[in-house]
């Protein structure tokens, strides 16, 4: 059956095919189009490549957010931030959240492979380190409360009435208000570009 097949699409394309191989006008094409294929393939090359790999990529960088969203989600870093410029207060487990999520993000296995999503990565890290910087040198351990730990700036001149102590704080406060800011700021870029270039 399968040979009878064979030999009647021999005999149905033979007078097609035949010419064709004889035919100058035909192989010229054929070595054109092959040609301009292989040019717009390597003119394009490099936006072939990340069409390809885009779907990889997409779900890496969906898998790092993930993760990331897990240690740090936005309202945490929402009640963060309010704590800080509210309260000039820091809660332990916050700041160890903040510190896992760095580390996490600043791990070269966790880089994120869309450029657009790794630098406004990179600009949110920077923005919490100075923000973290701030706290370990200006904010000290105020109380435990059932394994609660509390840091405050400066308890000793926020708890003091002096003109100057007064003067001193509200200098410190208006330097922790502008770094959340820009935390905040650059978690929302962040967030924004993730949504943009992840639908997420």
């Amino acid at each position: 059956m399968r040979d009878y097949l064979i030999s009647a699409w021999e005999k149905h394309l033979g007078p097609i095919i035949d010419p064709l191989w004889e035919s100058v006008i035909f192989w010229r094409s054929v070595s054109l189009i092959i040609l301009t294929v292989i040019l717009f393939a390597y003119l394009f090359r490099y936006k072939l490549k990340a069409l390809i790999f885009k779907t990889q990529y997409l779900e890496h960088d969906k898998n790092i957010f993930t993760q990331a969203d897990g240690i740090m989600a936005e309202n945490n870093i929402v009640e963060c931030l309010n704590r800080l410029q509210n309260d000039a207060s820091l809660l332990g487990s916050m700041l160890e959240k903040i510190q896992s999520f760095m580390e996490f993000l600043n791990q070269e296995s966790n880089q994120y492979l869309t450029a657009k999503t790794q630098k406004a990565t990179i600009k949110l890290i920077r923005s919490l380190a100075i923000l973290t910087d701030f706290t370990a040198q200006n904010f000290f351990l105020q109380g435990e409360m059932i394994k609660i730990q509390l840091y405050q700036l400066y308890p000793d001149l926020r708890h003091n009435a002096s003109i100057e102590n007064i003067q001193r704080y509200d200098k410190f406060r208006q330097q922790l208000d502008s770094y959340a800011d820009t935390v905040r700021n650059k978690y929302k870029e962040y967030r924004s570009v993730v949504k943009q270039n992840l639908f997420i």
